[in-house]
């Protein structure tokens, strides 16, 4: 009788666990898809522009992505700017579209950002890279984006804590049984 109430209890965790483990997956996929993104310019004039830490926070769940947040720093000729995303359409028209894997990583509208007090746009007309500003515009050498991997979320955690919890139970519980003497 108290075997079968151990086993019945052992079903039920196992149930729980179960319905943790299939809850927080499907929280992990709902996950938002973050790139890094680096590039390097030289605007008319010689105003060197280059970014190596910009992260897009895109949504979607297919190529091609929304990009909905970029947060890093661009270096406008020795000065580091704090970059923020322009909404659709703000500035050159942008769509602020990303394509990953494949390329090119942007369309003619492209994504736009501020940072300092300037707009810029970078793009792709369809065979090479650019980027403009209110104060000028050039060639984009080096563009790079990367998927980034994601920081674990707090139910993959509780899944990992879970698990080694129920493999620490089985121990514990194994070692504790009595072994049979035989006669």
């Amino acid at each position: 009788m108290l075997m079968s109430r151990q086993r019945g209890l052992a079903v039920v965790f196992a149930v729980a666990v179960g319905t943790a483990l299939l809850v927080a997956s499907e929280e992990a996929s709902r996950a938002a898809t973050v790139f890094d993104i680096s590039f390097s310019s030289t605007l008319g004039g010689g105003i060197a522009v280059s970014a190596t830490d910009l992260q897009a926070t895109v949504s979607g769940s297919s190529s091609p992505y929304t990009v909905t947040a970029l947060t890093g720093d661009i270096d406008v000729s020795g000065t580091n700017y704090a970059v923020s995303i322009i909404a659709p359409g703000g500035f050159a028209l942008n769509d602020n579209l990303l394509s990953y894997p494949t390329t090119p990583y942007l369309d003619f509208s492209g994504i736009s950002f501020s940072a300092g007090g300037n707009q810029f746009d970078i793009y792709n007309d369809g065979f090479f890279d650019y980027i403009v500003s209110n104060i000028g515009s050039g060639d984009v050498f080096d563009l790079s984006v990367i998927e980034a991997a994601p920081a674990p979320l707090p139910p993959t955690w509780a899944m990992m804590l879970g698990g080694i919890a129920v493999i620490g139970l089985m121990a514990y519980r194994r070692k504790s049984k009595p072994a049979l003497i035989a006669a």
